[in-house]
């Protein structure tokens, strides 16, 4: 058993940015349809709200690939933004 760790808030009503263990990501839909990008690449999850019911498929971006650099550093300058917002503790 690891720990974990997972931290979100909601830019508007369909963005949502979440920062994890294994980095920052941001998923834009309503309840029962988003689509999530991280560093890894992207998951798309449909469900009904309420059940417990859902499916979800990630495609990741191919090993070594300049998409999976290029997401790592945004995934990077996401994170050190999110840093500087909960120290300084402006709105977004």
């Amino acid at each position: 058993m690891g720990i974990n760790f997972r931290k979100s808030k909601a830019l508007s009503k369909n963005v949502r940015i979440t920062v994890s263990k294994n980095g920052p990501s941001i998923s834009i839909g309503k309840k029962g349809a988003r689509i999530s990008v991280n560093k890894d690449g992207v998951r798309g999850s449909v469900g009904i709200a309420g059940s417990g019911l859902s499916y979800s498929k990630q495609k990741s971006f191919p090993k070594g690939s300049k998409i999976k650099k290029v997401a790592g550093i945004l995934a990077g300058v996401v994170m050190v933004a999110i840093i500087a917002y909960v120290f300084v503790g402006g709105n977004l």
